[in-house]
C-alpha cells in the first residue's frame, strides 16, 4: 500500500529539509504534527497500487496525482521549503 508517489514525496520533503537547523525543523514540526496528530494509531492502510495507478502505463491516475499535488501544496503552505 505504498506507491512511487509516496516515495517521491518523502524524497522531496527530505531534500527540502536538508540543511535546516534543529530550530527550523522544530518550528516546522510544530506546524505539521497538529495536522496528522489525530490520525496517529489509526488504520492508514491506504489504497492498492492498482487502484491509484494505470497498470498499462504504470503512471498515477489523475485523481491520485491530484491527491499528491494537494498534499505537497499543503506542506508548502505550512512552510516546507520545496525548491
Amino acid at each position: 500500500h505504498c506507491t512511487g508517489l509516496e516515495a517521491r514525496f518523502a524524497g522531496e520533503v527530505g531534500r527540502a529539509a536538508a540543511g535546516m537547523t534543529r530550530e527550523q525543523a522544530s518550528e516546522l514540526l510544530a506546524k505539521i504534527v497538529p495536522v496528522y496528530k489525530d490520525l496517529l494509531g489509526t488504520d492508514m492502510t491506504g489504497l492498492r497500487f492498482d487502484e491509484v495507478y494505470d497498470l498499462a502505463t504504470l503512471k498515477p491516475t489523475p485523481d491520485w496525482l491530484a491527491t499528491y499535488d494537494q498534499a505537497k501544496a499543503e506542506m508548502a503552505k505550512i512552510g516546507v521549503p520545496f525548491a
